[in-house]
């Protein structure tokens, strides 16, 4: 894959938990914003991954003993390779065989392939991922936190031995709509290629669309049920402008509010700017669920707009 790649995914929140804090909170930034961070969409995605059968590095294990896995223990249990640590009798040559080594298998995971990683194993390398998501703000300004209290049916083990029951406190929003932006430069990995990496493909690429158009959807959790993927746009830049286009932070010029019990997403301010540049960009991608969701304000010139759930044309 050659061309740098800008966009959005919007996610839906009804009576759900997007993003907790370790309070139980809905996360919020400190002007009180609501927000979700990157990892919590990744989280899903690599889920999404791992239940179709494809290989994930950054997700928990336990062990036998009910420890958590190590990064390197997780590593040697995904790949039964002996280990690879660089001996200081190895020659020039073994030693390079065994930093690829390591690096191509890092690569075939999905999640790694995608986010990157900084790998603390043996032959410990960092790799900048060719996707990268800023955290995800809430556009909608009527998002109300709601303080519900729930019943266990244990007993606390703090309190004494007649207590019948415990009560806790699930914390939901009743609605909000969260906007991740993603930028994707998939030259970042044309100085891996080698015999047995090919870099970023296009089949990567529309694999990462695949997954990051239902993930959220398909991600059914207590808190996150209410959560859904309800929009996305992906610009693809022209090759020859290539980090020459900043199209950063596309979040801020996105509105969402609701109309008739509808939600819409107002573009005006996006389609200004995408106006001015339409002669650097290749093509645009939008998809939302037309029955739910109105887009306004955007000609789409050059932009092809699907239904997110059936994946026709609109």
């Amino acid at each position: 894959m050659k061309n740098n790649v800008f966009g959005l995914i919007g996610i839906g929140v009804r009576n759900a938990n997007w993003n907790a804090d370790f309070d139980g909170l809905p996360k919020r930034d400190g002007n009180d914003i609501y927000k979700g961070s990157p990892y919590a969409l990744q989280y899903c995605m690599k889920s999404q991954w791992i239940n179709r059968g494809k290989r994930v590095l950054g997700i928990k294990t336990i062990k036998p003993n009910g420890a958590c896995s190590k990064l390197k223990e997780r590593y040697f249990d995904l790949f039964k390779i002996e280990d690879t640590k660089i001996d200081k009798k190895d020659s020039d040559d073994v030693r390079q065989n065994k930093i690829e080594t390591v690096r191509n298998n890092l690569l075939s995971c999905k999640d790694v392939k995608n986010f990157g990683v900084a790998y603390t194993g043996e032959n410990a390398m960092s790799i900048k991922g060719v996707v990268q998501f800023t955290d995800g703000v809430n556009k909608y300004e009527n998002a109300n936190l709601v303080n519900e209290q729930i019943l266990s049916p244990y007993a606390n083990s703090n309190k004494d031995e007649t207590s019948t029951s415990t009560l806790g406190t699930k914390h939901t929003l009743d609605e909000a709509h969260f906007i991740y932006d993603f930028s994707i430069f998939p030259r970042e990995y044309d100085k891996y290629i080698c015999d047995d990496f090919e870099g970023y493909t296009e089949e990567d690429y529309e694999d990462f669309k695949k997954v990051s158009l239902i993930a959220v959807s398909n991600y059914n959790s207590k808190t996150k049920a209410g959560c859904k993927n309800e929009f996305a746009m992906f610009i693809k830049v022209k090759e020859e402008h290539n980090y020459l286009l900043d199209l950063n932070y596309l979040q801020d010029y996105v509105k969402v509010y609701k109309e008739e019990n509808k939600v819409i997403y107002d573009l005006s301010l996006l389609n200004d700017l995408l106006t001015k540049v339409a002669d650097k960009i290749e093509n645009i991608e939008m998809y939302y669920n037309p029955r739910t969701i109105n887009v306004s304000n955007f000609n789409k010139i050059n932009t092809k707009v699907y239904d997110l759930i059936t994946m026709e044309e609109i």
